[in-house]
C-alpha cells in the first residue's frame, strides 16, 4: 500500500476546504487530522518519524561551516550521517551506514556502527577524531580555544601545508568545502585542485565524495571509493596491507616516518612543541638560536632567548615595563636607562632625576636632570627637619630675604624684608627689621 508524506497529505486537506468553502455544506466530512512530530522543541526525531526539510545555513550565528547543515542544533554532514542522512531526521537502520545521502549496508571499520570514512559515533553523531576539536582523539575531549586537533592532538597551530578553518585543520588546496580559503564550497560535482574547483580529476586520481583521491594509497578508498582498509592495514596499489614501506611505521592506521614526523616523533602521537622540529626520532629546537621553554598554558614550546621578552637570555625571565629584549638581555628604549626593574628617563623622572635614586623634593620638577623648584617658589632652602622647600623669599616668613632668615612674632616677609604694621599718634606706620 503506497502511504502519502505528512505534506501531500495536508495539501489535499487544504484543497478539500476550499471546496468546502465553495460548496458549502462538506466541513462536517473532514478527516481528522494526522499527528505531526513536534518540531519545536529541538529534539531529533526517531527511526520512523517523518524527516525535517534541512535549513543550509552559512552566517555566524548559524554556527555551521560550508558543507554542514543545522539539524536540531547540530552541524552534520548529510552526505554520511547516519543520524541524518539525505536530510535532517533520517536514521539508517541498525547495521547500515549512510553514503553520499544514502542508507547502504555496512558499518564503520572503528567499529562505531553508522559512521563511514574512519568516523568514530560520539552521542549519535559521526566525528572525525584525527581533526574534530570538539573530539579530539577521543569523543567529548574538546580543545582549548585557540587549539586545533591534529592527528587527535591537540596543538596550538595546523602542521605545514594545511590551514584552521573553523578549528579543524584542511588543505585548500584540495578540501572541496574549504577550496583555496575557509568557506569557499565547491558546487556539486565539482572538486577542489591546487585550490580552484573544477569539474573533473587529474588522471591519476578519481572522484569521491567530491575530493579527488588515489585509490592506490588513500585507506578510505582503496581500489576503488568507498572501500576501507583496516585501522593496521595501509593501501598499496590499491590493495589493504598490513605492511608499510621501509623506514615507515603505522600510527593510526597511516604509515609515519618517526625519525622526521612532527606529530608522531620517535613514537606514534609524540607531538613536537611549537616550533620544534623533529629530528633523528627526537623532538628538538631549531639549532638557530632556540631554546625549549615551559608556557603555563600551551606547554612546551621553542623560543629565541636572544629576542623574547617573556625568556630573555633564559627561560622565564620576562622584561618588564617598557624593557626589551635584545641580545639576551633586557634593554630600554632610546633614551632611557634602567633603574631597578624599570626603564626611566633621567632627564625628566622626579625619582630619579639625573641618576637612578635621586629624588627631587616636594614642590621640584625634574628639568634637565636636575631638580628645580617652580618659577613662583624658585628658592630651595634646606628644613630644620631635614629636605628642601622650594619658596619665595619676598614673602616666606621663615625663609625672609634669605634662606633660615625667620621672622620673629607678630612680623610678615613683605619685599625680602621681616616687617610689623603698629598704630602711633600720627595713624598706622609700617616698622622693618
Amino acid at each position: 500500500m503506497r502511504h502519502r508524506s505528512p505534506r501531500s497529505l495536508l495539501s489535499g486537506i487544504l484543497l478539500l476546504v476550499f471546496c468546502c468553502v465553495i460548496f458549502s455544506g462538506c466541513l462536517s466530512q473532514l478527516p481528522d487530522l494526522p499527528d505531526f512530530p513536534d518540531m519545536t522543541s529541538g529534539d531529533t526525531p526517531t527511526t520512523g518519524t517523518t524527516p525535517v526539510t534541512p535549513t543550509i545555513t552559512s552566517d555566524v550565528s548559524g554556527s555551521c561551516r560550508s558543507g554542514l547543515v543545522n539539524c536540531y542544533g547540530f552541524c552534520v554532514d548529510l552526505n554520511q550521517d547516519s543520524q541524518n542522512c539525505g536530510m535532517c531526521g533520517a536514521t539508517c537502520p541498525s547495521g547500515q551506514a549512510c553514503r553520499n545521502g544514502g542508507c547502504v549496508p555496512g558499518t564503520s571499520t572503528t567499529g562505531s556502527t553508522g559512521c563511514i570514512n574512519n568516523r568514530v559515533n560520539c552521542g549519535g553523531y559521526c566525528r572525525d577524531l584525527t581533526s574534530d576539536p570538539s573530539n579530539c582523539g577521543m569523543c567529548g575531549s574538546a580543545c582549548p580555544s585557540g587549539q586545533s586537533c591534529q592527528n587527535g592532538v591537540c596543538s596550538g597551530g595546523c602542521l605545514s601545508g594545511t590551514t584552521d578553518c573553523y578549528g579543524i585543520c584542511t588543505d585548500t588546496d584540495t578540501d572541496s568545502s574549504n577550496c583555496g580559503m575557509c568557506g569557499s564550497s565547491c558546487p556539486f560535482g565539482q572538486t577542489c585542485q591546487d585550490g580552484m574547483c573544477t569539474g573533473g580529476c587529474p588522471s591519476s586520481t578519481t572522484d569521491c565524495d567530491g575530493v579527488c583521491t588515489d585509490t592506490r594509497t588513500d585507506r578510505d578508498n582503496c581500489g576503488m571509493c568507498g572501500r576501507f582498509c583496516q585501522d593496521d592495514q595501509i593501501c598499496e596499489n590499491g590493495i589493504c596491507t598490513s605492511q608499510c614501506p621501509e623506514g615507515t611505521n603505522m600510527c593510526n592506521g597511516i604509515c609515519r616516518n618517526l625519525m622526521t614526523d612532527l606529530g608522531n616523533c620517535g613514537s606514534c602521537g609524540m607531538t613536537c612543541p611549537y616550533r620544534g622540529i623533529c629530528q633523528d626520532g627526537s623532538c628538538v629546537c631549531p639549532p638557530e638560536g632556540s631554546t625549549l621553554c615551559e608556557h603555563q598554558v600551551y606547554g612546551q614550546y621553542c623560543v629565541d632567548t636572544q629576542t623574547n621578552d617573556d625568556n630573555c637570555g633564559s627561560c622565564g625571565y620576562h622584561c618588564l615595563y617598557t624593557s626589551f629584549c635584545q641580545g639576551g638581555v633586557c634593554v630600554c628604549p632610546s633614551g632611557q636607562i634602567m633603574c631597578g626593574s624599570r626603564c626611566v628617563d633621567i632627564i625628566t623622572d622626579t625619582s630619579h632625576c639625573g641618576d637612578c635614586g635621586t629624588v627631587c623634593q616636594t614642590g621640584q620638577t625634574c628639568q634637565g636632570g636636575q631638580c628645580i623648584c617652580p618659577a613662583d617658589t624658585p628658592t630651595a632652602c634646606a628644613q630644620p627637619g631635614g629636605g628642601i622647600v622650594c619658596v619665595d623669599t619676598q614673602t616666606a616668613d621663615a625663609h625672609c630675604g634669605s634662606c633660615g632668615n625667620a621672622c620673629p612674632s607678630g612680623y610678615h616677609c613683605t619685599g625680602g624684608k621681616c616687617c610689623q604694621t603698629r598704630n602711633s599718634p600720627y595713624g598706622k606706620i609700617t616698622v622693618c627689621l
